[in-house]
């Protein structure tokens, strides 16, 4: 099991290897353990795009970066599943979220 730092990292630089091609930005990863359904280990993985790029990233885009960051994830010798989820820097001022 990788470190929360180095699994960002990781997320980081799968994600921003595809949507850079997109004219979106990474602009944090947030990440946390988790369970699956069958109660075994697994990761809860938020991407948060940069100011202005969400609206960059559609159909096979998201497809893309996810099956990118689930292979670097698994070279990286991180077993545990990740959920990922999407959001933007705009979407997190309005609910008040200012963790990255």
């Amino acid at each position: 099991m990788l470190e929360l730092a180095r699994i960002n990292a990781v997320v980081i630089e799968a994600a921003s290897s595809i949507l850079k091609r997109h004219g979106a930005r990474v602009h944090a990863v947030m990440s946390e353990p988790a369970s699956d359904l069958d109660g075994k280990d697994a990761l809860d993985i938020r991407i948060v795009l940069a100011r202005g790029t969400f609206d960059n990233v559609v159909g096979d885009d998201a497809l893309d970066t996810q099956v990118e960051i689930v292979n670097k994830l698994r070279e990286a010798k991180e077993d545990r599943f990740p959920f990922l989820t999407w959001t933007s820097e705009e979407e997190l001022e309005e609910v008040g979220d200012f963790e990255c």
